[in-house]
């Protein structure tokens, strides 16, 4: 069993992993100062192997050990961050002008690729903080993301930070086009895209800060293409420009 502190969010936690592989994994958040100490049980792990194969199946192979643990450490992270004011989402998220714009959207709809489309528009001025499940600290002024070891990003995970200043939630389509929505219209998005509590107390702290968040950011409803227009289109909605 190997034991790291890591820093996620700026809050400091000691994991436990058996898995060499996951170690690797969580290096580059590794700090001097411990914290929480988080461990999956088997339980745990079992439950989250029993809905690995509904992912894996499509390439033909079971979740490794590696998988289900890494997992299993997201989850127990996404809880403990929730009660210290950050959340854990699914999404990719991209900064540009020093703020960033988290694209939500469910699997296979094209988060990764639509940020990519910044990068190869907008060049080394737009930058993947994460392309997955990127950290978002609701309780200050003004929300911040963070990377998270669950994803990938392009700057060095440590110290990388912006101010948030827009959710936008994605649907394929066949022509690009973005419009504002109320936040009682992008709320349901936002649930789905946010790991729930696994108790009560979990769920009310998840609900709050998914609140706080909506009122604190833009908020849009995008149609898009894979095509380089659709970064164009995005960037003109949420900045109120040209790029």
């Amino acid at each position: 069993m190997k034991v790291l502190n890591v820093e996620l969010a700026d809050e400091h936690f000691t994991l436990c992993c058996r898995c060499e592989e996951n170690t690797a994994r969580l290096t580059p958040y590794r700090s001097e100062t411990g914290g929480e100490v988080l461990q999956p049980n088997e339980e745990q792990e079992q439950r989250i192997a029993s809905l690995l194969p509904n992912t894996l199946r499509r390439r033909g192979r079971a979740a490794t050990p590696a998988e289900t643990e890494f997992l299993a450490l997201h989850e127990l992270a996404a809880r403990a961050l929730s009660a210290r004011g950050v959340l854990l989402l699914h999404g990719s998220a991209v900064v540009m002008n020093g703020q960033a714009v988290v694209f939500l959207a469910p699997s296979g709809t094209g988060k990764s690729t639509h940020t990519r489309l910044w990068q190869k528009v907008f060049g080394e001025k737009a930058w993947i903080i994460n392309d997955d499940k990127p950290l978002i600290r609701v309780d200050r002024e003004r929300p911040v993301i963070y990377p998270s070891p669950w994803g990938t990003g392009k700057r060095p995970t440590q110290g990388s930070s912006a101010p948030v200043r827009a959710l936008v939630w994605l649907e394929r389509g066949a022509s690009n086009a973005a419009e504002p929505v109320t936040q009682r219209e992008f709320f349901p998005w936002l649930y789905q895209s946010s790991l729930q509590g696994g108790t009560p107390a979990e769920a009310l702290a998840v609900l709050e800060l998914q609140k706080k968040l909506l009122g604190a950011v833009s908020l849009f409803k995008m149609t898009c293409t894979p095509t380089e227009d659709a970064a164009v289109t995005a960037y003109r909605a949420v900045f109120g420009k040209e790029p």
